[in-house]
């Protein structure tokens, strides 16, 4: 079994259903790395399906578009035959923690507004 343990942005909507008496929540995360080719950057994007059931579930399905979660989970790969007849694989997440991260202030921060005492030259 292999463990994961990951940050990254969710980039499609939530997807919830029931199986069984159990709800469960599949979504995709994405993290980016830098590479760089030649004189320029390019970001090239790790993409995991994660799965969450049950209370997990729940956690997930107030994620939206863009969020930041942290995962935990089992790393598995899944295999299936395309309608086209090809072999293909992807690894997902069976989480055991999503944690969604708040960037930036919260919303009960209040913005201290800063005294300007001098012109501002631009």
């Amino acid at each position: 079994m292999f463990s994961f343990s990951g940050v990254g942005k969710v980039i499609k909507e939530v997807s919830v259903r029931e199986v069984g008496e159990t709800k469960l929540a599949t979504f995709t995360i994405v993290s980016n790395r830098g590479v760089k080719k030649g004189d320029e950057w390019e970001n090239i994007g790790t993409f995991i399906e994660v799965k969450g059931w049950g209370r997990l579930a729940e956690t997930a399905e107030k994620l939206t578009n863009q969020d930041v979660v942290q995962v935990t989970g089992r790393l598995e790969q899944e295999y299936w035959v395309s309608k086209e007849g090809e072999k293909r694989s992807k690894f997902t997440v069976n989480a055991t923690d999503i944690k969604p991260i708040r960037l930036g202030k919260s919303e009960k921060e209040e913005e201290t507004p800063v005294p300007v005492t001098e012109e501002v030259p631009f």
